[in-house]
């Protein structure tokens, strides 16, 4: 990586398509994401049940994690077409994939604590993300004409092309 700028490099041959969501929820516990598989013990200690948990242990609102899961849920459906990615940094993760309505879409996940500049090969059209600025809140939703992104300490984004 050269002074916190990225590319992202998307090719447009399918080799893959995307899990259905149990796979998917199993996918993205494979480490790609961490993002832990929800326990069902009650013999942890609270720490770790809090530490695991999708909704904010004290209030029931749905935490940052939660936002995530709710994000890749709603752009990354079964049938979607998953295409060749290359990345030139290890702080970043990268998957482009082609929707069903024919939306060519990038996720980007800021691995790091610290801000990274992206840029991807064609301009956005429009951007939804979750990361440290975002809280617990939905994805934040822009409209954007451009192909120089910023990614937040740990954001996920899923960015939409022209």
């Amino acid at each position: 990586m050269n002074n916190g700028k990225s590319e992202v490099k998307n090719t447009a041959e399918s080799n893959r398509s995307l899990p259905p969501p149990p796979a998917l929820i199993e996918f993205m516990a494979s480490g790609w994401l961490d993002v832990p598989r929800p326990s069902t013990s009650m013999t942890e200690t609270e720490v770790r049940r809090r530490s695991i948990s999708m909704i904010d242990w004290k209030t029931g609102a749905p935490n940052p994690r939660f936002r995530v899961l709710e994000l890749l849920r709603s752009n990354l459906l079964p049938g979607d077409q998953i295409v060749s990615t290359k990345v030139d940094s290890q702080e970043i993760y990268a998957l482009g994939f082609v929707s069903q309505k024919g939306e060519h879409k990038i996720l980007l996940v800021n691995k790091r604590d610290s801000e990274i500049h992206v840029t991807i090969p064609q301009r956005a059209k429009h951007i939804q993300r979750v990361d440290t600025t975002t809280k617990a809140e939905s994805a934040v939703k822009e409209s954007v004409n451009r192909n120089a992104l910023t990614l937040h300490p740990y954001a996920v984004m899923v960015v939409t092309l022209e």
